[in-house]
């Protein structure tokens, strides 16, 4: 299965800063961010939804599974959901919108059974950056397999030349859901 997502393409680092260069993280080891019992991140207050263009609300749709509710709730814009095996569900929520409706930024929400389990990245992304999610599958009944848009300075604003593909399992300790980064391989597209 795969989740939807609009036209997220790269920066190049040249006309990029350093929130754009996010995607540093998959170049070492895995590292963890979430744990068992985390808490749904709330919309940071720094990131203005005023800026969603009108003509993009016509696209969001409407909420409807508890999942994407609790995303809302927190504050986002939901964009798209997914569910896999075991009652597994990613929900793509965005700060805001850009003037082609791209989400900008945006994180990707991972429930298990609905229960919040973690994110598929540390931080937020952003639409056109490097390290921004463009795919995203269930590889199993633990298992999600996300594509994240690796750039250089010479790919074009349509094309990263690399892709890292992470891998994260769900685990289950005292109870809770916790996604856990695996592994990551980047490649050249």
């Amino acid at each position: 299965m795969r989740l939807p997502v609009r036209h997220l393409v790269c920066r190049p680092p040249a006309l990029a800063s350093a929130e754009d260069r996010a995607g540093a993280w998959l170049d070492s080891a895995p590292i963890q961010w979430n744990e068992p019992g985390i808490s749904l991140p709330k919309l940071p207050q720094d990131v203005n939804r005023n800026i969603t263009p009108d003509y993009c609300k016509a696209y969001e749709p409407s909420v409807s599974s508890q999942e994407e509710r609790a995303v809302a709730d927190a504050g986002w814009i939901v964009i798209a959901s997914s569910q896999g095996g075991n009652r597994m569900t990613v929900v793509v929520g965005a700060g805001s919108e850009d003037g082609m409706c791209r989400p900008d930024p945006y994180q990707n929400f991972v429930f298990v059974r609905g229960k919040f389990a973690g994110t598929l990245s540390p931080g937020l992304m952003r639409a056109r950056a490097d390290g921004g999610v463009n795919k995203v599958e269930f590889a199993g009944p633990r298992r999600i397999m996300a594509y994240f848009s690796r750039c250089t300075g010479t790919n074009p604003l349509c094309c990263p030349s690399r892709v890292s593909d992470a891998t994260y399992e769900i685990r289950e300790r005292s109870g809770k859901p916790d996604l856990v980064l695996v592994r990551v391989q980047t490649r050249p597209t």
